[in-house]
Formats: C-alpha cells, structure tokens, sequence
C-alpha cells in the first residue's frame, strides 16, 4: 500500500447537459475536494473548489463560454514558503487568515468541430479564455490568466486514432 507515503482523499462531481432548464445552452458544473499529504514534495492540500461554464451556441460550430468559479484552500502552516531551487522563497499563499477563498469569472471562444465530444474519433476542440481571479471579485489574490486549449483528431483507421492536444495558460500578475 502506497497509503502511508500519499495519504489522499479526493472526490470529484462533474455534471453537464445540452440545456439550461429550457434554454438552449451547453453547461457543465464542476465540485472537487482535496484532503492530502504528500511528503516527498512537503506539502498538504486541503481545498474545495466549485465551477459552472456555460457554453452559448452560434450559428457556427463556435460557443461563447462563460465561467465562473470559486476555489477555497486552507494554508498549511508547515509549509508557508515555496522554494523553487534557486535560493529564492515566495510566499505559497495569497492572504494570511489561514485561508485563501479565491473568485474567478472568464470569457472565452469555443471553436468545436469534433463529431462527438467524449471519445472522439475526428475533428477539433479549440478553446480561448481570458479570466479574471480576485482582484475587483474580492479574495487575496489579484491577477488574470490566459489559457489555449487545442485537441485534434485524425481516424487512422477503424480501430486508431491520432491524437494531438496542446494547453498552455499564461497568467501575468
């Protein structure tokens, strides 16, 4: 048992739909919870966090998104400094309550060509947001990320697939 070295509980509800009661709009709901220890990187986790993405249909295969979040995570008083390795230390969080709570709301362009999201077998998923994390939300933390998400596929057959995918985010701030 691997227990005793990464002692974790983690617990995820993921749901989504092709409407919003009877309007029209793709949504997904997101809830994870992380309660663990990992020695090897001296660090304990304990945090809950909660998203709803509304995608917009166009006319297109193109969705305007929205998101909204709420992340929550409480310090750990053992580990109040991370140490990248080059003889610097940053602070590991944002405030100094003992919790950070951190509000994020995003915009984002959702150009989606796949023939069918889960298990696809071609097309593409291309996925632009800009989002905003506390700051005029509230919380301690004040900065924004942009995030590009690509994934394409190829059918090579009836039995392969080419799979390419791609994400980067970058969060100046």
């Amino acid at each position: 048992s691997v227990s005793p070295l990464f002692a974790a509980s983690e617990y995820m509800l993921w749901l989504t739909a092709p409407w919003l009661v009877n309007i029209p709009v793709k949504w997904e709901f997101l809830v994870t919870q992380v309660d663990s220890e990992n020695p090897a990187k001296q660090f304990k986790e304990e945090s809950f966090g909660v998203e709803l993405d509304i995608y917009q249909r166009t006319s297109l295969p193109l969705y305007i998104l929205y998101t909204a979040d709420l992340f929550t995570i409480a310090h750990d008083e053992e580990t109040p400094f991370f140490e990248p390795g080059d003889g610097s230390k940053r602070r590991f969080f944002f405030g100094d309550s003992g919790r950070d709570n951190i509000p994020k709301v995003g915009f984002g362009l959702v150009l989606d060509t796949r023939e069918q999201a889960a298990n696809a077998h071609y097309g593409s998923f291309l996925e632009l947001r800009w989002s905003q994390f506390g700051g005029p939300l509230g919380g301690p933390a004040d900065y924004q990320e942009w995030l590009l998400d690509y994934r394409g596929y190829l059918s090579l057959g009836e039995r392969h697939i080419l799979h390419l995918s791609t994400l980067g985010q970058y969060r100046p701030g």
